[in-house]
C-alpha cells in the first residue's frame, strides 16, 4: 500500500513535461511485485465497489455529486483494459462511459463532478510489443489498425503533444495523473488506488430512508 496518496505521486508537475523523462516501468507507491499486486488489485476492487455503490445510492437520492474518469494515450497503452479491468468493478447501472473535452471540466467540478485525469504512458518499445502480440494472435488481430505504424512515425510527435496538452490542462481543480503503463498490473493498481482517494475524499455516507423502517419490516412480515 502506498505510503503517500497515489495522486500525488503521479500528478503531473507544474510547468513544462518531459514525458521521456518519466519511466514507463516505474511502480510509484508499490515496490512489490505483479502477484502482490493482484492480489491487493483483488482487495482494492472491493472498496472501490462499494464506495461505487455509495455514490449512485446518494444520486438516486437526488445528490449531483460525481465521478469522472478520463484516460489518455496511445494506441496499446491500456485504455480498453482499464475500462475491463478497473471501471469494470463498479456497478454498471450507475456508470456512464463517453468521451469529454477539457472546456467543460470547470463547469464539471462547480457542479458536483470529481474529475480524474490519467495519462497511460508506455514506451514504443512496449508498444511494438502489444502491436506484435496482437498479429500472433488470431484472436486479437481485429484490434490491429495499419494505421498505428504511421502514428509510431510520429511518436516524438505526439509525445510533444501530450506534454503541451497536459500542461495547458494541468489545473487544481482537474490535475492531470501521469500512468507508467508498461506494466499492466501496476496501470490497473495505480488507477484503483486514484479513484479509491477521490472517492473517499468525498466523505460518502449512506443515504437515510424516507420511510420508517420498522413499519416496512412489520409490513413486510404480515404479508405471508
Amino acid at each position: 500500500m502506498a505510503k503517500h496518496p497515489i495522486s500525488t505521486l503521479l500528478r503531473a508537475p507544474a510547468g513544462p513535461i518531459d514525458l521521456f523523462g518519466v519511466d514507463t516501468r516505474a511502480t510509484p507507491g508499490f515496490k512489490k511485485g505483479k502477484t502482490a499486486a493482484k492480489e491487493a488489485h483483488a482487495q482494492l476492487a472491493e472498496r472501490v465497489s462499494a464506495l461505487q455503490e455509495q455514490l449512485y445510492a446518494e444520486g438516486r437520492k437526488g445528490g449531483t455529486r460525481s465521478v469522472l474518469l478520463v484516460l489518455q494515450g496511445m494506441d496499446t497503452s491500456g485504455k480498453g483494459g482499464t475500462v475491463r479491468h478497473v471501471v469494470g468493478q463498479c456497478d454498471p447501472a450507475g456508470l456512464h462511459i463517453a468521451r469529454t473535452i477539457n472546456r467543460f471540466e470547470e463547469e464539471l467540478v462547480a457542479g458536483g463532478t470529481c474529475v480524474v485525469k490519467c495519462f497511460l504512458h508506455i514506451s514504443a518499445e512496449e508498444q511494438r510489443a502489444r502491436l506484435l502480440a496482437r498479429l500472433d494472435d488470431p484472436t486479437k488481430r481485429w484490434k490491429y489498425r495499419p494505421g498505428d505504424l504511421e502514428d509510431r512515425a510520429l511518436w516524438g510527435d505526439y509525445m510533444a503533444a501530450y506534454a503541451d496538452a497536459i500542461e495547458r490542462c494541468n489545473t487544481e481543480a482537474a490535475p492531470w495523473h501521469i500512468v507508467p503503463a508498461d506494466r499492466k498490473w501496476y496501470r490497473n493498481w495505480a488507477i484503483t488506488r486514484l479513484l479509491i482517494e477521490q472517492l473517499e475524499d468525498m466523505a460518502l455516507r449512506w443515504p437515510e430512508p424516507d420511510f420508517d423502517v420498522d413499519e416496512e419490516r412489520r409490513r413486510l412480515q404480515a404479508i405471508p
